[in-house]
């Protein structure tokens, strides 16, 4: 009745898209479900695609940011989006849904493996993205977006934005513990062209080191 009383009056309103679910993070996995309320949501002028990752690096013991819930507030706390292997694909890392749920019907479980780089779904069980990457692009003349490397100084760079100095530092040490944080949404289009977001879930946190 809400939506029908914005329509009669010549409101615009954007379409909502049911988030995520968490399954809780374990060892050097997350996981996440697609839920069967997206399967009807869909119409003419927008439609769901699939889920969206953000991660976060943060030194062990610091405050995480778990109380987010859009998609402005995790670029502005230095979120980064989950990319995937370019191959011979500039562009690719850009494209969106990083896991593809337009196919799949009711709730369907995905498992985020940081060990392996790769994004299973769970009952298949299918790889759905293999090599998944880190959200920063190299420098201007280098191609593709850097891997998940294990935490030495030697395969990052004080400059990435994911990094920054304090967690480039403290990799000199050979016991340091750095923890990986990482959000979900929902991702869909509106008139084709329009980027629609899910409020954010909280997938939790694990503690990386990435080449275990």
């Amino acid at each position: 009745m809400f939506l029908l009383t914005m329509a009669q009056c010549g409101l615009e309103y954007l379409p909502y898209l049911t988030p995520p679910m968490s399954l809780g993070p374990s060892g050097t996995t997350f996981s996440v479900r697609k839920t069967a309320a997206n399967d009807t949501e869909s119409a003419l002028e927008w439609e769901y695609l699939g889920i969206e990752l953000y991660y976060k690096f943060y030194l062990q013991g610091a405050d995480t940011d778990y109380n987010l819930t859009e998609l402005s507030e995790l670029t502005t706390k230095k979120f980064h989006r989950i990319s995937s292997y370019p191959g011979d694909k500039i562009d690719k890392p850009l494209q969106k849904p990083l896991i593809d749920g337009t196919a799949m019907a009711g709730d369907v479980d995905f498992v985020i493996d940081m060990e392996n780089m790769e994004i299973t779904e769970i009952s298949t069980p299918v790889v759905v993205v293999s090599d998944i990457r880190r959200g920063v692009p190299y420098g201007s003349l280098e191609l593709g977006y850097p891997s998940f490397q294990q935490f030495l100084v030697a395969d990052f760079d004080a400059a990435d934005d994911d990094v920054g100095t304090s967690i480039y530092n403290i990799t000199t040490i050979p016991s340091s513990k750095i923890t990986m944080a990482m959000y979900a949404l929902s991702y869909g289009k509106k008139d084709y062209v329009v980027d629609l977001y899910s409020d954010a879930v909280y997938l939790g946190e694990i503690d990386v080191n990435f080449g275990w």
